[in-house]
């Protein structure tokens, strides 16, 4: 009679399909000074998704930035260290200590989990100020609408006047220029409008006898 145990070991046996990632962990190319620490990892990648990602980064690895080729067995370790980065919490809570390939290489140590958690709170936070500080900056950058239209202003009176060149000062021709362009009045006219309606209005016309109630041309005394 087969037991539990044995029929549940079989089926975990069964579900255990090899990947890119459980084949390089499993061969000579990666070193590891801990079998522990090898039989977590492989308990992890034996995970067809984290299998698949750890595939998918060591392609891309194999192409470097510039166009030049990475070696397969560095571009697979790159790979390892990517994928348990993007998943630290899959992994060991203590600090993991790799051995990448060649000769004397120095260890690549994967912070503890609580260390990396630090950092990454630290990279939001300064991620987050970064975005603040655009905002600002763009913000400090937009033109005030007022300055804008003085300013647009000012350089279409320039191209109008005959000496676009010069400032416009007070009461120069430029200035009364610029005064009739913008008001659609000559100079002055607002002063004059203002004397006219201080003047007495002139007298009705009179007759030619003198007598302001007839009117210059009209008969006296009916027929």
């Amino acid at each position: 009679m087969t037991s539990i145990s044995a029929i549940s070991n079989s089926a975990l046996t069964v579900l255990k399909i090899q990947n890119a990632a459980t084949t390089y962990l499993k061969s000579s190319a990666f070193s590891s000074n801990s079998d522990t620490l090898r039989a977590s990892l492989l308990d992890q990648f034996y995970d067809p998704a984290l299998g698949n990602e750890f595939r998918q980064v060591y392609q891309r690895n194999l192409k470097g930035p510039d166009g030049s080729e990475m070696p397969p067995d560095q571009a697979k370790f790159k790979a390892l260290v990517d994928v348990i980065k993007a998943h630290r919490d899959r992994f060991s809570s203590d600090e993991i200590v790799l051995m990448p390939p060649g000769r004397n290489p120095t260890p690549v140590i994967i912070p503890a989990t609580a260390a990396m958690r630090t950092e990454m709170f630290k990279s939001q936070i300064d991620a987050k100020q970064a975005e603040y500080d655009a905002a600002q900056q763009a913000k400090d950058a937009q033109p005030d609408p007022a300055a804008t239209k003085l300013q647009g202003m000012s350089q279409a009176l320039q191209a109008l006047l005959p000496n676009g060149d010069a400032p416009i000062d007070g009461d120069t021709a430029d200035a009364k220029t610029a005064y009739a362009i913008l008001t659609k009045k000559r100079y002055g006219d607002d002063q004059n409008t203002s004397d006219d309606q201080d003047r007495p209005s002139a007298a009705a016309p009179t007759g030619e006898t003198g007598d302001p109630s007839v009117a210059k041309g009209v008969p006296v005394g009916g027929t």
